[in-house]
């Protein structure tokens, strides 16, 4: 009997923790794409301004 309701007290431990972890790579997994928009934006202008440079200097 006790055994059980260890097991049950287990199982319902290991679902909350992966249900935090889970909306914690959630969270990292945005993070990541955010910064990876702003990099592309970054990446984007530095060309811009290159090819502009280009034309100006030629």
């Amino acid at each position: 009997m006790e055994q059980e309701e260890l097991f049950k007290r287990k199982k319902s431990q290991t679902k909350e923790t992966n249900k935090k972890l889970s909306e914690n790579n959630r969270k990292t997994f945005i993070g990541a794409k955010e910064k990876c928009k702003i990099g592309k934006r970054k990446i984007s202008r530095n060309i811009k301004n290159g090819i502009i440079d280009a034309i100006v200097y030629f």
